[in-house]
């Protein structure tokens, strides 16, 4: 990975750890919502690199984007599979094949397959989901 695509990577994941941060604990509320939100906005721009190249990259780059976030020792699948991953296979699901090859042969194939389980699938788009099916619930 790059110096750039280090950067994003870090940048998303840290921004990811300040939102859960802030929701998963019970009753929590920011010390100094002035300085939350300066912080929060310091690396948001990672999570709009994102969603930019889910748009308009190629499959194959973008999947290798995901890949590296995935790769990334602080990665949660579930938050790749319930964000990028899933609004990439509803807004362009003819990427289905080049992530099912990872999911086939990537040293990463078992967090392919953590995040793909809490993809909630499009119904309008089973066709070309069908090289997801053995990692996705589909009907």
């Amino acid at each position: 990975m790059d110096v750039e695509r280090t950067r994003l990577v870090e940048a998303y994941w840290r921004n990811n750890r300040r939102l859960t941060a802030r929701t998963d604990a019970p009753g929590s509320q920011p010390a100094s919502s002035a300085d939350n939100t300066a912080d929060e906005d310091a690396d948001f721009w990672a999570v709009e690199a994102v969603d930019e190249a889910s748009q308009r990259w190629s499959a194959a780059d973008v999947v290798d984007l995901l890949e590296d976030l995935l790769s990334a020792d602080d990665a949660d699948p579930i938050y790749v599979g319930a964000g990028p991953l899933e609004e990439l296979l509803h807004e362009r699901p003819e990427v289905s094949s080049v992530v099912a090859e990872r999911c086939r042969r990537s040293d990463l194939a078992e967090r392919w397959h953590a995040a793909l389980s809490t993809v909630i699938w499009d119904e309008r788009h089973l066709q070309e989901l069908a090289p997801l099916r053995p990692w996705l619930p589909l009907p």
